[in-house]
């Protein structure tokens, strides 16, 4: 979402991740998406530093309001929120504890979430900021978990997630593209 809402232009490359393309594990082994090459050739291949880099070059306010308390959520977020979620999704990977043990430890985060929603209309503000950026598509993966009981539970973070699901900004790259193969006509976008 920063790559388009800062109209950066890049080339998309699309690809399946049950067949990921020999060309993505050469210029990043461990295999997962985004992935951004630089034109110098450097790889970014975390969401958050994608983000970082795109603030960096672009004349941003989505750093402006309380972004200490910004990072310290994205990292908790980062550490513990999405190895929790990683476990209820797929609990049946790691038996160790329950379903509903990383559901209960997810849920100490959502409440927090909820309750800042109760103060703004996204995490510390009445803007978007990185952090809404960087911490929506792990909510939205809990979210879509149960929808109804998510939506019970947690009425603001629904309304949060739908009205960032329904923005200009996520639906413009939410748009399908062919999967990419070495034979594929390039495809340059900005987003827009």
């Amino acid at each position: 979402m920063a790559l388009s809402q800062y109209n950066v232009k890049i080339e998309l490359r699309e690809i399946l991740l049950k067949d990921r393309p020999d060309k993505l594990l050469k210029i990043s082994p461990k295999g997962t998406v985004p992935v951004l090459q630089l034109p110098n050739g450097k790889i970014i291949d975390e969401s958050l530093d994608i983000i970082n880099w795109v603030l960096k070059n672009n004349d941003s306010n989505w750093k402006e309001v309380n972004y200490e308390e910004q990072k310290q959520i994205i990292k908790i977020n980062d550490e513990d929120f999405k190895f929790n979620l990683d476990r209820y999704k797929y609990s049946n990977r790691y038996p160790e504890q329950s379903k509903d043990f990383y559901q209960k430890k997810c849920e100490k985060y959502l409440i927090q979430y909820e309750k800042k929603l109760t103060e703004n209309i996204f995490l510390v503000c009445d803007e978007i900021q990185i952090v809404d950026i960087a911490v929506f598509p792990f909510l939205r993966q809990y979210a879509n978990i149960d929808k109804l009981k998510f939506s019970k539970s947690f009425s603001k973070l629904n309304d949060y997630l739908d009205s960032i699901s329904d923005s200009k900004l996520f639906n413009s790259v939410m748009k399908k593209y062919p999967v990419w193969s070495l034979d594929s006509k390039k495809i340059t976008t900005n987003f827009s």
